[in-house]
């Protein structure tokens, strides 16, 4: 069906479908719980009484919502099947970036950034998409169907085909990248940017949040400022309450590895070539949570 999505939105309802089997594949059983409304006072007190008792939310003064763990876990997903989807995922990144990608252009290429099912690449070539067509053994990894029908590399039957890369800017060429920490990136095109920030609302995204921003946080500019206001309709108890915070929309610390002077390259923790002061720096640190203000309409 994903082959077939005419838009944006029938490509993304897809995909969720799909993750959404996955999901269940890796449900956790030990976190489901048993609710049960509460309006008598002795009931209430029994049942908090118990081993099993988690929590009690009061709604008003004459109902309770208690929660209670389950006394039998069923372990009825099947979590092999996850795992193996998980691994194989893993193993299709590695073997595309070493047994590809780095044999082929060798010291030429240098890894960017990746995620779970992407990876960012600086190559030092005249021509990617000249060097697709001359190396079968890169063609045939990519899927090229997302480019322009006149484009020599386009072959529609490669569509959607799991397993295969895809290129995210359609043949553009992407002419600077700046990743800040996982999920929190931005690029520059050949006639637009483009940005990407998990967890921070799309119009702060569109509105307040520039390349050359992201490149004042990556390289410590103190004036700049890190922090926009997001404006979210939450629901608390049943009760729609309307939220104001104070997110961290700029932030380069990255707890997952060690980043050099240079502000760019990064090491693993523990690397040999890693300073004792470093890793003493990298302790101390600590990060500081913005307050959130809730006001009801």
């Amino acid at each position: 069906m994903r082959k077939k999505a005419a838009n944006d939105f029938e490509k993304d309802f897809f995909k969720l479908l799909n993750n959404a089997v996955f999901g269940k594949t890796m449900e956790s059983m030990r976190k489901r719980i048993k609710m049960e409304l509460v309006s008598s006072d002795r009931r209430l007190q029994k049942l908090i009484n118990q081993s099993t008792f988690k929590h009690c939310t009061t709604y008003n003064e004459t109902l309770n919502a208690v929660a209670l763990e389950n006394k039998i876990i069923d372990f009825c997903k099947p979590i092999y099947i996850g795992f193996a989807v998980l691994e194989i995922s893993k193993y299709l990144m590695y073997d595309y970036h070493y047994n590809v990608m780095q044999k082929h252009y060798d010291d030429k290429i240098e890894l960017m950034y990746t995620d779970t099912d992407s990876l960012v690449y600086y190559i030092q070539t005249d021509d990617f998409y000249n060097d697709l067509l001359n190396n079968p053994n890169l063609l045939n990894r990519m899927d090229t169907a997302n480019l322009p029908r006149d484009h020599p590399c386009y072959i529609a039957e490669r569509k959607k085909i799991p397993g295969l890369f895809s290129d995210e800017t359609d043949g553009r060429i992407m002419r600077e990248f700046c990743a800040l920490r996982a999920k929190s990136y931005a690029y520059i095109l050949e006639d637009k940017e483009k940005i990407k920030a998990k967890g921070i609302r799309g119009h702060v995204v569109r509105n307040h949040m520039t390349f050359q921003d992201h490149k004042r946080c990556l390289f410590g500019d103190t004036s700049l400022e890190v922090t926009t206001s997001n404006v979210y309709i939450r629901s608390f108890k049943h009760k729609l309450k309307t939220i104001k915070s104070d997110k961290l929309t700029y932030n380069s610390f990255d707890d997952k590895r060690v980043i050099l002077e240079d502000k760019v390259h990064i090491l693993a923790h523990g690397h040999y070539s890693i300073e004792e002061e470093l890793e003493a720096e990298l302790d101390s640190w600590f990060f500081v949570n913005t307050p959130v203000y809730i006001f009801v309409k």
